[in-house]
Formats: C-alpha cells, structure tokens, sequence
C-alpha cells in the first residue's frame, strides 16, 4: 500500500515503524512487519504488514497514517470502502 501524507500538513508525513499498530477502522488487528525502499522507485515505500486472516482486505482497501496520541508516533488505520466488490478481498497468504 501507498501510504497517504497527513492531510492537514502536507509537508508532513508521520511514518509507521517496525512492530507498529495496524487498526481497522480503529480498532488493533496486527503490526507492521517491514518497512523498506522500492528499488526501482526510490520515492516509494513498501510496507508490510501482519494482519488477522479473518479482516476483510481488498483491492480497494485505503490505509492511512494517523497520530497515536501525543508521543510523535502513528499507527496505519485501514478501511474497506462501503461500495467495496467482496470478489475483490484478498487471501490471506
């Protein structure tokens, strides 16, 4: 996933790091595994992420980066949009 700047400064981009929090739609459901560089784009990152096999992902799932209280760091909240097509959800794997 391509992970969106913060909306209200962007010149800002709070970063998730190794063991973060992952929410759906607010609540926990795993960590961020590896955080690395694309090779082939060096203005891209990829980030992994370890999630319960029983959330519903898609292809169209947003994830975004937001602020975890005052303490600078931020966790990536996903969120299935409403019109999402349920043959669009991805194994788990």
């Amino acid at each position: 996933w391509a992970l969106n700047p913060n909306p209200w400064d962007p010149g800002t981009i709070y970063s998730p790091y190794s063991e973060g929090v992952v929410k759906y739609n607010g609540v926990e459901i795993g960590s961020v595994k590896k955080i690395e560089l694309n090779s082939n784009n060096l203005k891209q990152v990829f980030v992994y992420l370890n999630v319960l096999q029983q959330i519903p992902i898609s292809v169209s799932t947003r994830a975004t980066l937001k602020p975890q209280g005052i303490t600078g760091l931020s966790y990536i909240n996903l969120q299935l949009p409403n019109k999402a097509n349920p043959q669009q959800l991805l194994k788990p794997h």
